[in-house]
């Protein structure tokens, strides 16, 4: 899945901030897709964790890749702050080049010539990768790269009936290498989402405003896995180091992530940052399905 923005401002992508016409939202977007204008805050959530592509109108010019790091529903516009990505490109990246690979990326001709923000249920990256658009070394860093933990996260949330959440695992681990600040940030995400669906399935109430503590905490109960539950010290002290550790990721995406806005001096994040922060949420969420479908399946020693 990925964002498509088209302007027919040609200075529309010159600097990292921009107001999008509203109204311009969700055109040639698959209803399938759900996305609502308004939007809500998972949407809004969604939005910034899929890549985007920038194009001006027409077949000419250039076009960029990155992410939106910030997006604010004003009156009339949608603002948004872009992190653009940089080095990954095997050559220019072309309007005539995307042209070529339109119908892949499901891009209809007219969209071309008419300034939107579509949202597309296509793979981005491998798509230009395909068309030798962007470095295939660096896309296939996550495969010669990923760690035995990658794989095992994958195989777990797929067990779960989200698109969302496999959505998210990838994203983090694409953002990695690339973008610390960005991987930090859908790290937590992660673990946010997989303790909602956890939560849901046990039908458990939480609210829009629960942070990822306390979702937790409600998750570990459902779950038996409090260190409250347990009386065996070694048990406890396992448990209680998965709590230090989702607290652990709550500041540290607080902290050095681009989920927040920074003053004078920004802490910025270094790429083993990135490593332990999603290799972190990944262990995490693994225990987590995996409890969660044990205890489905009756497989569960209470």
């Amino acid at each position: 899945m990925y964002n498509l923005l088209v302007a027919g401002d040609k200075s529309a992508w010159n600097s990292s901030e921009f107001a999008f016409d509203k109204s311009r939202f969700g055109e040639y977007t698959s209803s399938s897709l759900n996305f609502k204008n308004p939007l809500n805050a998972d949407d809004i959530e969604k939005l910034k964790f899929i890549p985007s592509l920038f194009m001006h109108e027409g077949q000419e010019g250039y076009a960029k890749l990155g992410h939106i790091k910030l997006l604010k529903e004003r009156r009339s516009t949608i603002f948004i702050e872009i992190n653009f990505l940089k080095n990954i490109f095997s050559k220019k990246l072309t309007n005539q080049g995307i042209w070529k690979a339109r119908k892949r990326l499901d891009i209809d001709d007219f969209e071309f010539m008419r300034t939107h923000w579509a949202v597309k249920d296509e793979n981005l990256f491998n798509i230009l990768c395909d068309h030798k658009i962007i470095s295939k070394p660096w896309y296939r860093k996550l495969e010669h790269n990923s760690s035995p933990n990658d794989k095992l996260t994958l195989d777990h949330t797929k067990k779960l009936d989200s698109v969302y959440v496999r959505d998210i695992w990838e994203k983090t681990l694409e953002r990695r290498r690339v973008d610390p600040e960005g991987a930090i940030t859908t790290a937590r995400t992660l673990l946010e989402a997989v303790c909602k669906y956890v939560l849901d399935d046990l039908e458990i109430a939480y609210t829009s405003a629960t942070d990822l503590h306390k979702l937790y905490k409600l998750t570990s109960k459902g779950l038996n896995i409090a260190p409250s539950q347990h009386t065996e010290e070694v048990f406890k002290q396992i448990l209680g180091g998965c709590v230090a550790v989702i607290e652990g990721m709550g500041s540290l995406r607080n902290r050095i992530s681009d989920a927040h806005g920074q003053g004078k001096s920004p802490v910025k994040p270094a790429l083993r940052h990135a490593e332990l922060a999603v290799n972190l949420s990944g262990a995490m969420a693994s225990f987590l399905v995996a409890t969660w479908e044990a205890r489905k399946s009756g497989d569960y020693d209470k």
